[in-house]
C-alpha cells in the first residue's frame, strides 16, 4: 500500500507497461501499477526514479533533445537525432508551440544577464505580490465583485501599494478639469 497526498492509500493493480525512448531505441519497460480508488488516479512508483514521470523520453534522450532543440529547429533537430543517435522524438504540436514560444520570446529569457544585473528572475515574487496586492483585498469573505468593479480597486490598492495614490487622484483631477 502507498499513501496518497490525500491521505488515503492505493492498492497495487498488477504490472503495467510503458513504451519510452531511451537512446539505446525504443524500449518497453513493466513497472509496478498503483491505484487509488477514492482519488480515481495511479501511480507507477518506478517512473520517478528513472526519470520517466510524465513523458514518453528517457533522461538521456530529453537531454539530448535539450541541446538539439536548442541549437537547430525542430524538424532539424527531429533528423539529426535520428541520423546521429537512432532515436526518433516526436515532433508534435505542444512541442512546437513551446519552441516557437522560446524563439519568439528569447530576446526576453536573457536571465543570467538578469541576473547579473542583481534582477529578479523568478515568478514566485511575482506571485507572492499579486497576492498581497490582490488576494487580500479581494478574496474576503463574502466579496463579490463586477469585472469593472475589481478593475477599479485593483488600480486604487496598485496605486496606494507603490506610492503613486495622490498622484492618481491629481491625474484623475486633471482630466475631470480638461
Amino acid at each position: 500500500m502507498l499513501p496518497c497526498a490525500c491521505g488515503h492509500s492505493a492498492r497495487y493493480a498488477g504490472p503495467h507497461g510503458k513504451d519510452f525512448e531511451s537512446v539505446l531505441g525504443p524500449l518497453r519497460l513493466e513497472r509496478a501499477y498503483y491505484h487509488y480508488e477514492l482519488c480515481e488516479a495511479g501511480l507507477c512508483p518506478r517512473d520517478r526514479a528513472l526519470g520517466l514521470e510524465g513523458g514518453s523520453l528517457s533522461p538521456g534522450v530529453l537531454r539530448m533533445a535539450g541541446l538539439v532543440g536548442a541549437m537547430v529547429s525542430l524538424e532539424e533537430g527531429h533528423k539529426l537525432l535520428h541520423e546521429l543517435a537512432g532515436v526518433d522524438v516526436p515532433t508534435d504540436d505542444e512541442a512546437r508551440k513551446c519552441i516557437n514560444y522560446v524563439e519568439r520570446n528569447r530576446e526576453r529569457m536573457r536571465y543570467p544577464k538578469f541576473r547579473a544585473a542583481g534582477l529578479c528572475t523568478s515568478t514566485g515574487v511575482v506571485k507572492a505580490g499579486c497576492n498581497v496586492a490582490i488576494g487580500t483585498r479581494c478574496k474576503r469573505a463574502g466579496m463579490h465583485w463586477s469585472v469593472a468593479g475589481v478593475d477599479a480597486i485593483i488600480a486604487l490598492r496598485c496605486c496606494k501599494l507603490s506610492g503613486r495614490f495622490e498622484g492618481f487622484w491629481e491625474r484623475l483631477a486633471q482630466r475631470r478639469v480638461a
